[in-house]
């Protein structure tokens, strides 16, 4: 079984990587046409709602749904599968678990599968061992997306991938140090809609009485979950430098708390409170749309110790803010340091209070800064962008699966049935 997996897996490999680089040659449109009906079946293990899934549910809305039907599988109800639903995906939710290693659950899966009768299966990150082998068994073409630099935590998700969209080239790189072959790659950034993320939509003040945020003075804008690596710590620590030249600063962090870090909010609260900074913060929720936040602030920082892309970071560029990164991960590809935002090293918080002391005492400097920080979205990372590279990602499997199925029979993963 391994074997015939494994064969099938690299002929399949081999002519997508041909069939890729040709689609994406000889067609430039926003949208490829597959020959019709092209089912593509999203499979997503997470039903709470975070960058990944904001991401897949862009991507579902920019392919062209008159050459493709979508499907997907989320375990739970909630914010996620409204979304999809109201894109016009059929969403099946069964509410339950579907990860657990049991009878019930390869029987569902294998079933759903058989009866959704797909062209491809893409799965939206991590998706347990389970689904990964209804899938190979299946013997349909194979999308694992990777937002995730732990490339040993996919494990067999990448040995059955037909072929690996990585959110970045940082990513990329931590995929071939797993010995992942670089054929089987694709770097393909996660779209913004330019449309949607346009500052001329919003007024800033009047997003600020939205949101009830002080009117006139200098705001700075985090948005992430209260998890260690996002580095709240370092944020703090430089905007106590910030104050202390611009006393008028005020900091806004918006996100929640993270089951698996608890205590992390609690510990910011603390930091805040010895710097006498409680009356210069203002926290706020989860926002479904981050838009409102971006319109209102000046600077937005994210200093993660690694982070794979940053889906915040992409929209607030989009929305012409200027932003203040790490240098680590893979932000940094998309962030031309001193022109569409700024570069630090990592962990270093007087620098990064440097940097937004210049920002915040430059209303040109920001302008400057935020306008090319939106045409550099928009020359890499723009939602039409995004779905004409997925878009020829599928065509290439298609046809590469048609191909592969039709030569030898005892190369096909269905051959171990027969």
């Amino acid at each position: 079984m391994a074997h015939a997996l494994l064969k099938y897996r690299e002929r399949l490999s081999q002519q997508t990587e041909k069939n890729y680089a040709d689609l994406l040659h000889q067609n430039t449109r926003p949208h490829l046409q597959p020959s019709p009906p092209c089912h593509i079946l999203f499979y997503s293990a997470m039903s709470t709602y975070s960058g990944g899934e904001e991401s897949l549910i862009r991507l579902a809305s920019a392919l062209d749904h008159s050459q493709y039907k979508l499907s997907a599988i989320i375990p739970q109800e909630g914010l996620f599968s409204r979304r999809m639903r109201d894109l016009g995906v059929h969403v099946i939710c069964p509410n339950r678990e579907l990860n657990s290693p049991s009878a019930y659950n390869l029987l569902y899966l294998s079933r759903l599968i058989g009866e959704l009768n797909p062209s491809l299966i893409h799965f939206n990150g991590l998706s347990g061992p389970l689904s990964i082998q209804c899938a190979a068994l299946s013997g349909l073409p194979v999308v694992q997306h990777v937002r995730n630099a732990n490339a040993a935590a996919y494990g067999e998700q990448l040995q059955v991938a037909s072929a690996i969209i990585s959110v970045s080239d940082f990513i990329r790189q931590c995929l071939r140090q797993a010995d992942v072959p670089d054929s089987r790659i694709h770097v393909i950034y996660d779209g913004i809609d330019l449309a949607r993320f346009d500052p001329r939509l919003f007024d800033k003040r009047a997003a600020r009485l939205h949101l009830g945020l002080p009117l006139d003075v200098p705001l700075v804008l985090m948005t992430y979950r209260f998890v260690p690596c996002k580095r709240h710590d370092l944020v703090i620590e430089a905007f106590t430098l910030v104050r202390s030249r611009i006393p008028a600063a005020h900091l806004v962090l918006v996100g929640e708390t993270s089951a698996q870090a608890p205590s992390v909010r609690d510990q910011v609260l603390a930091a805040i409170a010895r710097s006498s900074l409680s009356t210069a913060v203002t926290f706020l929720p989860f926002q479904e749309d981050i838009r409102w936040v971006e319109a209102a602030a000046d600077v937005q920082v994210l200093v993660s110790d690694s982070e794979p892309l940053g889906t915040c970071i992409l929209e607030a560029m989009a929305m012409e803010l200027p932003v203040i990164i790490s240098d680590s991960g893979g932000l940094a590809e998309v962030v031309i340091d001193g022109q569409s935002g700024y570069v630090i090293p990592g962990g270093n918080s007087s620098v990064l209070a440097d940097r937004l002391i210049h920002l915040l005492s430059s209303e040109q400097i920001r302008r400057a800064i935020g306008q090319a920080a939106r045409q550099r979205i928009g020359n890499i990372a723009s939602i039409q962008l995004c779905a004409q590279k997925t878009s020829a990602l599928y065509q290439a499997l298609t046809r590469s699966a048609y191909s592969c199925q039709v030569g030898p029979a005892n190369d096909h993963p269905q051959a171990i049935f027969d």
